[in-house]
This record gives C-alpha cells, sequence and structure tokens, in this order.
C-alpha cells in the first residue's frame, strides 16, 4: 500500500479488487481509480496485484480457479466475504511483482 501512496513509478500496476458495487466479481483498477474509488465508496478488498492488462486478465482467471477449486463454485465475492486474514484470504501476485519485489 505504501508504494500506492507514493506513486513510485510503477505505470503499468493494476489492482484485482472487490468492486465497490454488486454487480460484478471482481474488478480492474489503476491504483489511481482505487484510491478515487476509494475516497467515494470507501477502500474495498485488493486481492491481488498484476503489470499490465494481460497480467491482470490472467490473475483474474487463476483467482477464480482457485476459489472454484476451493469452493466447488466460481462466486469471488463470497468467498472472500467469508473469509477473513487467516483463513483463506491470500495474495495474488504476478511473477513479475514476485521478481520485483525481491529487488526492494
Amino acid at each position: 500500500m505504501r508504494k500506492l501512496e507514493e506513486e513510485s513509478g510503477w505505470p503499468f500496476l493494476l489492482l484485482i479488487t472487490l468492486p465497490a458495487t454488486k454487480e460484478n466479481q471482481l474488478e480492474i483498477l489503476s491504483p489511481g481509480n482505487y484510491r478515487r474509488q476509494a475516497a467515494r465508496k470507501g477502500e474495498t478488498l485488493i486481492v491481488g496485484a498484476a503489470v499490465g492488462m494481460r497480467e491482470a486478465k490472467r490473475l483474474v482467471e487463476q483467482i477464480v480457479g482457485d476459489v472454484y477449486r476451493q469452493t466447488g463454485t466460481a462466486n469471488v465475492r463470497e468467498y472472500f466475504a467469508k473469509s477473513d486474514e487467516s483463513t483463506n484470504v491470500r495474495e495474488h501476485f504476478t511473477e513479475s511483482d514476485r521478481t520485483s519485489n525481491d529487488r526492494e
């Protein structure tokens, strides 16, 4: 979160979040759009981060697949709503995010 606050040169960073509305299961947002939405509607859970739209879409597929394998349904919103930080919720990052984080 600190990097989001500082806007530290991640021009292609995208966040995978639970949406503020009930229409969708997940949203892909830039950090700037996330901050604006959080200011208007309150913060939502960030469930992953990716560099670029292609990786973000792949990550969404991975998250939905993980939820399906664990629950037998693709109801991502319900899965994370029932979860708390000590049980099911885990961070989803792309390989390039892990590599970048290892360097810091």
